[in-house]
């Protein structure tokens, strides 16, 4: 789903039991999906390729590691994340529901982008742009 512009970033390492399902369940809202692989040595990266992620390897140091490194590999054009684990699935009523929040955000102002890290009130998504206008607020 192209117009939301959602990245789904999904850290792995021996995940191939639950990926498939993970992958499925964003399918009706991600613009795209990165795998961050930690040296998996099941068949995780082929799971994720034929799912369509891009897969990218980063050695494991920590969580907060591999995370930022996925943040890094974003396009500039790269306007909200969604962070799962592999073993988690999305519902097809929180799908929706994520569809509508985005569909729903007002556009950005006219300020420059700048990075961010905050979290939208009562949700599981940021914005990995917002405006230099509110990225304070």
């Amino acid at each position: 789903m192209d117009d939301l512009n959602l990245t789904v970033i999904v850290l792995t390492r021996n995940e191939a039991r639950h990926l498939e399902r993970c992958l499925a369940s964003v399918k009706d809202f991600a613009s795209r999906v990165l795998v961050v692989d930690s040296g998996s040595t099941d068949d995780t990266v082929e799971i994720a390729e034929r799912a369509g992620a891009k897969v990218m390897h980063n050695p494991w140091l920590n969580h907060a590691t591999q995370f930022n490194f996925a943040l890094d590999q974003l396009p500039e054009d790269a306007r909200w994340v969604f962070r799962l684990d592999a073993d988690e699935v999305v519902t097809p009523q929180l799908s929706a529901e994520i569809i509508e929040v985005i569909r729903l955000m007002p556009p950005s102002s006219e300020a420059g982008p700048s990075r961010s890290r905050q979290t939208l009130p009562g949700s599981l998504l940021w914005p990995a742009f917002t405006t230099a206008a509110n990225a304070f607020s």
